[in-house]
């Protein structure tokens, strides 16, 4: 008896959706909804979770923007500790070889199971960070992407990947989580016209990070009262801010 269409169809189909599966990993495509994902992901600060109802939002991007030392590295290190307690395997995509992983485990990461990449240029990144999130990894670490970016043709290539990584962001509740110091690049500033990174424009939420006073013991770790302003927000509302106390495990050579 001749097979159904409809049958060859599927058989077709399911030996495609195995032969990607093998080649990607078992998350590189799905049918069906995107998986069920907690809405949120919690920084493990307290104050800054309450501000934004329960953390950064999954399956988008993150861009916190600060000065050197107002505590961008360390809140973004802290959301990342807290993606692998939740089961979320995690990468940082370290572009200017800058990345501390000493101070990193201070802050909690669990350096045996993060995966650190370190792309030759902003292109490889690019090409990387699709295959990262299909893959699986559900949390990405970008520091100090802006800089880098406002290098040669940087943001006509991220320009493109604005276009595809929001999306699929969200088909695999995954999380990007970039920093930006502050003040930009006047080259970047220049090619962008616009007050932001070239992932500003497609980020979630954007939070500017800055510090109001040191609180420096000798007999304890460094620390700061550093003020969170939410600057924009797809899900509620911009400009609400929090104050927080920022502990800086010793670590030498720390970027905070």
């Amino acid at each position: 008896m001749a097979s159904h269409p409809h049958d060859e169809r599927a058989s077709r189909l399911a030996a495609l959706l195995a032969l990607i599966q093998r080649r990607w990993g078992s998350r590189a495509l799905q049918s069906g909804a995107p998986p069920p994902s907690s809405a949120t992901l919690p920084t493990g600060l307290g104050a800054l979770d309450r501000l934004l109802d329960g953390g950064f939002p999954a399956g988008a991007i993150t861009e916190l923007l600060g000065a050197p030392t107002a505590g961008t590295t360390t809140i973004a290190l802290s959301a990342l500790a807290q993606a692998q307690i939740g089961g979320s395997n995690a990468a940082v995509l370290d572009l200017d070889a800058t990345f501390d992983a000493a101070y990193a485990a201070t802050c909690g990461v669990d350096l045996a199971t993060l995966r650190l990449i370190r792309p030759h240029d902003l292109a490889d990144t690019l090409s990387i960070l699709p295959a990262l999130i299909s893959s699986g990894i559900g949390f990405v670490f970008l520091p100090n992407l802006a800089i880098l970016a406002a290098r040669g043709s940087g943001p006509a290539q991220l320009a493109q990947a604005v276009r595809v990584l929001p999306r699929l962001l969200l088909t695999n509740a995954a999380c990007i989580v970039t920093t930006t110091l502050l003040p930009y690049p006047p080259a970047l500033v220049a090619s962008l016209g616009f007050y932001g990174s070239p992932l500003g424009q497609a980020a979630a939420l954007r939070l500017v990070v800055t510090r109001l006073a040191w609180q420096l013991d000798d007999t304890a770790n460094p620390a700061c009262l550093a003020r969170a302003t939410i600057l924009a927000r797809q899900q509620g509302r911009a400009g609400e801010s929090v104050d927080l106390t920022l502990v800086f495990p010793r670590d030498e050579g720390a970027t905070l």
